[in-house]
């Protein structure tokens, strides 16, 4: 669009993609759009019967239509997962009607991350090894080039980040904050119930039980298990690329057992983390080494809500946890109920 009268933007160029917008990344005038395209089959379609071009995405401009991905542009990674498909489009951001390259890959799209030179795409799903089921996260690198986004390599790690700064890329490593929570899956002929370390799960009964299968006969009432994985926890890890793989190089696991994590941060050779179960630690990283990444500070901070920093100081936003506040307004007779209120404040980060 032209903006140069900002009162009166104009459409000087428009182009239409199939699919829903899940984030997008403006990078040297590139327009990386991260789309979910979900192929329209109809439902009397008989298997094998309609042509692949019939149901790839599609891109429009100009009265014209083309394929959005062209089918030898579709990855498969070696563990598929979900019902989705994720389309990395890269179009001229001067010309949007310009589709300069695309991806796609058969897998869910949740958490973006883009560096200057690479761009991120996290795919979260479930792995069971005897009864124990972790969240694991599949790591998908593009390289960022004069044609926009290209694929390069994939990895995954344990844990599920909690947003886009859980990730941060410095000197070509990639480090990821991941939140590891392992279940208790437990079976009971054609039932399938999951617990969280900590506690006692029911294991369903028959068909008087809750958790019972569709059909089912009454056999046995429902009884307790004991559940052995631990609660959650907080890990870091270090990525490089090595040919098509992401490898881990360096990583710090069990931070924190037992409480969640609720901010990341990555800035150059530091990292932050804050957990939080009632008084929040904030933990200062050194990712110096990549190989060997370490926690070198720890400090209790009262309910803290999140933390950004440059250089050697770093800035933490805090909830006091202050009871509710009533305040009456007598201009419009309106009753305003604060929440708790919010504390600023600025640490100085040693850097032996």
């Amino acid at each position: 669009g032209d903006v140069a009268d900002r009162a009166n933007p104009q459409i000087v160029a428009e182009a239409s993609l199939d699919g829903s917008l899940v984030s997008s990344r403006l990078v040297n005038g590139r327009l990386i759009l991260v789309l979910t395209v979900i192929p329209q089959i109809p439902l009397s379609s008989v298997p094998g019967a309609q042509a692949i071009e019939a149901v790839l995405p599609k891109f429009r401009h100009d009265g014209e239509t083309a394929e959005l991905v062209p089918w030898r542009s579709w990855l498969r990674p070696q563990d598929p997962n979900g019902y989705n498909l994720t389309v990395v489009a890269s179009l001229d951001a001067a010309n949007v009607e310009s589709l300069l390259n695309s991806v796609a890959t058969v897998a869910n799209a949740y958490t973006i991350y883009a560096s200057t030179s690479a761009l991120y795409v996290t795919d979260s799903t479930y792995e069971e090894r005897e009864n124990i089921a972790q969240q694991v996260t599949t790591v998908h690198k593009f390289v960022l080039g004069e044609n926009g986004a290209s694929y390069v390599a994939s990895g995954a790690v344990n844990g599920q980040p909690l947003n886009q700064f859980s990730l941060g890329e410095f000197n070509g490593d990639l480090r990821l904050a991941t939140q590891v929570q392992a279940f208790q899956v437990f079976r009971d002929g054609d039932s399938v119930g999951i617990g969280i370390g900590g506690d006692v799960a029911v294991s369903p009964g028959g068909s008087g039980s809750s958790g019972a299968s569709p059909g089912a006969t009454a056999t046995e009432p429902a009884r307790a298990q004991a559940i052995a994985p631990s609660g959650p926890s907080t890990s870091v890890f270090v990525l490089r690329q090595n040919g098509e793989s992401l490898d881990t190089i360096g990583k710090i696991e069990n931070i924190e057992p037992g409480e969640r994590m609720y901010a990341a941060r990555f800035m150059a050779e530091r990292g932050f983390l804050v957990t939080f179960q009632q008084i929040d630690p904030l933990f200062v990283l050194d990712l110096a080494d990549p190989v060997n990444p370490r926690v070198t500070g720890e400090l209790k901070i009262t309910d803290d809500a999140g933390n950004t920093g440059r250089d050697s100081m770093v800035i933490t936003v805090a909830d006091t946890s202050a009871p509710s506040v009533t305040v009456t307004s007598p201009a419009a007779d309106q009753v305003f109920k604060t929440g708790n209120t919010m504390r600023v404040g600025l640490l100085a980060i040693d850097n032996a």
